[in-house]
């Protein structure tokens, strides 16, 4: 009776680290869940009617920029932003702005949050090697370098020279190079990085806390997060508020929680 219930005790112990180990497997699971790819769900399109056309292309814009996040999180090579991933995220918050769910007319009427224009998703710096000889071609104004890999990007891409930079004391020098339409340009940047003679190249975007839209995708719905930010906030927001919905591929709107500063 005494080795049953020895038995008894040694499985209850197992059985309890099995259950601790699970939930915490479990917990690493979904921490870590975001970052790999989901499907893509197909949301229902939103009704524009009445919606003002500044506001459809204010969202349309904060779709573009959560599409290339979306890209950037899951380490995507893909420069390419296709347009049913846009369409997800921007039905997605016009359903929320045609919503009565609780504090959605605050965050999308009242304070009008979007993404601030400090990320890009159509403008990339590439700082290059002056004394190359395909470096004349930048330096002179001109699209094209005469680089094979170089122009093959910017034929690809549809890009375009915006502006021209030299540093003094330095050959080192950089141009501002221009998208016709918004791209993954973290996926660019590494194209450029890797061709001889170009020193580095990343998205013009500015770092900084401050009123933003972040978005994760989820295999039926898409989860928003609408962030305030008061104060200066480039050197990290005095009071920070935030709400959380949860938009489903039929339109049906749920809201989350909100949190943070009082307002």
């Amino acid at each position: 009776m005494l080795h049953n219930l020895l038995r008894f005790k040694a499985s209850c112990l197992t059985l309890s680290v099995i259950m601790i180990v699970t939930a915490g497997c479990e917990n690493r699971l979904l921490d870590d869940a975001r970052k790999y790819p989901v499907p893509v769900p197909a949301m229902v399109q939103a009704d524009t009617t009445d919606i003002p056309a500044s506001t459809l292309k204010a969202y349309r814009r904060d779709a573009e920029i959560l599409a290339a996040k979306h890209r950037e999180r899951q380490n995507s090579k893909r420069v390419t932003l296709p347009e049913e991933l846009i369409d997800l995220f921007f039905h997605g918050m016009l359903h929320l702005y045609r919503s009565d769910t609780p504090h959605a007319s605050r965050v999308t009427r009242y304070y009008k949050i979007h993404n601030r224009d400090h990320f890009k998703t159509t403008e990339l710096i590439v700082k290059y090697e002056g004394g190359r000889p395909w470096a004349t071609g930048w330096t002179r104004g001109n699209r094209f370098t005469g680089n094979e890999d170089i122009d093959q990007l910017i034929r690809e891409f549809d890009l375009y020279l915006e502006s021209h930079h030299t540093r003094r004391f330095s050959d080192n020098q950089h141009v501002l190079l221009n998208a016709g339409k918004p791209l993954h340009l973290e996926a660019l940047a590494n194209l450029f990085s890797d061709i001889d003679g170009i020193l580095y190249a990343q998205p013009n975007a500015l770092d900084g806390t401050s009123t933003e839209i972040k978005a994760w995708v989820e295999p039926d719905h898409v989860r928003y997060e609408f962030r305030l930010g008061i104060g200066d906030c480039t050197a990290g927001c005095a009071l920070t508020h935030f709400w959380v919905y949860d938009v489903y591929a039929n339109g049906d709107v749920v809201f989350v929680e909100k949190g943070g500063s009082s307002l």
